[in-house]
């Protein structure tokens, strides 16, 4: 299982990514990110950044698609089971 040095290390080997202080992680290429920590929303309470979980930004359908097909990839609306 990843963890958020895995996600670091990662994201810090794409060219010109560059990670910007926050609670969690938070990576960006040229002032957009592409991955970050999740930040759960909890109903009355502030936010809760995760750093168990990472979203990660793609740009259509088909890159949603391709990424979904490794294993152990979960998606924020399939938090809680495993992705399909």
């Amino acid at each position: 299982m990843a963890d958020a040095d895995d996600v670091r290390r990662l994201a810090l080997a794409l060219p010109h990514a560059v990670e910007i202080e926050s609670d969690g992680f938070d990576f960006r290429v040229a002032d957009k990110g592409f991955v970050w920590s999740y930040p759960e929303r909890r109903p009355g309470k502030p936010r809760l950044i995760r750093t168990d979980i990472a979203v990660l930004f793609v740009g259509d359908e088909a890159e949603k698609r391709l990424i979904r097909d490794f294993r152990g990839w979960l998606w924020i609306g399939q938090i809680g089971r495993e992705a399909t």
